[in-house]
């Protein structure tokens, strides 16, 4: 796999390693120590002999074995001097955890390209800086300071913020599910999200990526990297820094840029990844997606013990784009013979309130038998004689034997209660509310799309007139300007490869005449000057120009 010595050290040095409970750098040592960490362990201290029984090293240099790991924890000061030594002793990777580079300002930033000079010099890859580190479950690596190891399982999550990764891996404890990796990215001054993203679509452990991302430093490979992991494996992405005071934070967070929120959209829906909004609902399809195949349409089949929660649900599928699947004759009549009189055979099927695992086991089994149905949501509410714990039994003992995606919204009842565990160990998702199931099956429908959709169709390939770009920008530069007029604005993106409408610099009112005939009416008139930034608010934009002796009286008004 790529970044092995990240993923598979055989051999790792904490630098700042610490006999102090509190520090950072005793909690990482700790971590590893408890972790399970198959490999050699060195701390390094020079005020130290021994941490938690380990002899202790007074610099990596003096470790007398090969180091393919170090995860750095001093004064940011101090941590080019580390890496120099890092280098020297042919340390493969490093994780430099301080804070206090690029996220600062320009003292901190000239530190952060220091720190990656001497990395190239020596041929080492690093992540971060300012980041919570990197934890492999599977090999029992948890080179970080995050309070505890999640349990193996089958999600990655990859996130630009230590603080919501940490949140993040305590939620996935809190509720049993399993991680394959975890990444803080930190600054990103040398390895990117796209580097991991990378690594984690070649690991065959990891089944679903989650990504919580501020910004993006080159797009192009971010959008080619992503485009390739989403044909094996859905990547779900919540994107931070949407509005102006998010953007401004975002700067201080990291020292990214947040970048123009439509641009990521459009990125993320080229690249294949499937945003949300919130971590809710990252935390919904991550669980999906992790647990369930793949819907091969969009056909849903409700199964409830409740008329109202039902109605909620086809109101949600159709809503979002699902189907409310039609079984067919024979399915629905073998149905009858094993329900009450009352019970509704259409979909949703109401098995109504007095249900035994019988009767929900008997419409599940009705969904997997009809070709017309694509996914199933299962809904339980609690009344007096529900059984909830056995009814949960037989949605997991059937969810083992589906091809089909069955999600379930067991509404009521405690995180802890015997019915919902039954079903995390069956590895059926569970939501408190119906929309949220068919939140998660109508995501999963999408990305079933984007399995389907040739990869040259979402990343069109686009020349970019890279010398023309750079011309137009160093020309503004030389007349000391710091912003493009309209039509160099203009000829950058026709560089870039964006489309853009027929337009000219006119300097008189007859040739505005004729070029507004040779464009087509009706079009728009706006001052140029380097001067002039916002055109509108001194009446610099006349719309709606519809001949040329408009054209003309509108060239002499402007």
């Amino acid at each position: 796999m790529m970044l092995e010595a990240f993923f598979n050290p055989k051999s790792i040095a904490v630098i700042g390693a610490s006999r102090e409970p509190l520090k950072v750098g005793h909690r990482i040592f700790r971590n590893l120590v408890e972790s399970g960490f198959g490999g050699r362990l060195y701390p390094i201290n020079p005020n130290a002999d021994e941490i938690l029984g380990f002899k202790c090293y007074g610099s990596v240099r003096d470790v007398p074995d090969e180091i393919d790991l170090a995860v750095i924890v001093v004064p940011a000061r101090v941590v080019p001097s580390v890496v120099e030594d890092c280098g020297l002793k042919g340390v493969k990777g490093i994780i430099v955890i301080s804070a206090g580079f690029g996220e600062t300002g320009k003292e901190g930033a000239q530190l952060e390209r220091e720190v990656v000079s001497i990395c190239r010099k020596y041929g080492m890859r690093m992540q971060g800086p300012n980041c919570l580190g990197i934890i492999n479950v599977q090999n029992r690596v948890n080179a970080s300071f995050a309070p505890s190891m999640p349990l193996p399982g089958n999600i990655a999550f990859v996130s630009q913020s230590g603080a919501i990764g940490s949140a993040i891996l305590n939620w996935a404890i809190r509720n049993e599910i399993g991680f394959t990796k975890f990444i803080s990215l930190g600054n990103e001054a040398d390895l990117n999200a796209a580097d991991f993203l990378e690594a984690l679509g070649e690991d065959e452990e990891t089944r679903v990526i989650g990504l919580y991302i501020e910004g993006v430093k080159d797009g192009e490979r971010f959008i080619e990297v992503a485009g390739k992991v989403t044909r094996r494996k859905p990547i779900v992405a919540i994107k931070a820094g949407t509005t102006d005071a998010g953007i401004r934070a975002v700067s201080s967070h990291t020292g990214s840029l947040a970048g123009s929120d439509a641009a990521f959209s459009a990125a993320f829906k080229k690249a294949g990844i499937i945003r949300v909004n919130t971590l809710e609902d990252l935390f919904n399809l991550v669980l999906a997606f992790g647990s369930q195949p793949i819907p091969k349409g969009r056909r849903v089949l409700i199964v409830t013990n409740g008329g109202g929660p039902g109605i909620l649900a086809a109101d949600a599928c159709e809503k979002m784009g699902l189907e409310i699947a039609s079984l067919e004759y024979e399915i629905r009549e073998e149905l009858r013979r094993l329900m009450p009189p009352h019970s509704s055979l259409s979909n949703p099927i109401d098995v109504l309130g007095d249900a035994d695992e019988g009767r929900y086991r008997a419409a599940l089994e009705a969904g997997l038998k009809s070709s017309n149905v694509d996914g199933i949501i299962v809904i339980l509410t609690p009344q007096a004689v529900t059984p909830y714990d056995r009814i949960a039994e037989a949605v997991s003992e059937i969810g083992r034997l589906s091809d089909k995606p069955i999600i379930a919204s067991f509404m009521g009842l405690e995180d802890n209660s015997a019915a919902i565990k039954t079903l995390k160990k069956g590895r059926i998702p569970n939501y408190p509310f119906p929309e949220s199931a068919v939140y998660a099956l109508k995501s999963m429908y999408e990305y079933s799309l984007i399995l389907s959709s040739p990869i040259e169709e979402r990343i069109p390939h686009v020349e970019v007139d890279v010398e023309r770009i750079r011309s137009i920008i160093n020309n503004v530069r030389l007349e000391g300007r710091l912003n493009l007029t309209i039509n160099e604005a203009m000829e950058v993106a026709k560089a870039a490869g964006i489309p853009m409408p027929d337009a000219a610099i006119v300097r008189s009112k007859e040739e505005a005449g004729i070029i507004a005939d040779r464009i087509g009416y009706p079009v728009a008139m706006k001052i140029v000057s380097p001067d002039i930034l916002h055109k509108t608010d001194i009446g610099g934009v006349i719309l709606n120009v519809r001949s040329r002796s408009e054209a003309e009286e509108n060239y002499d008004a402007l």
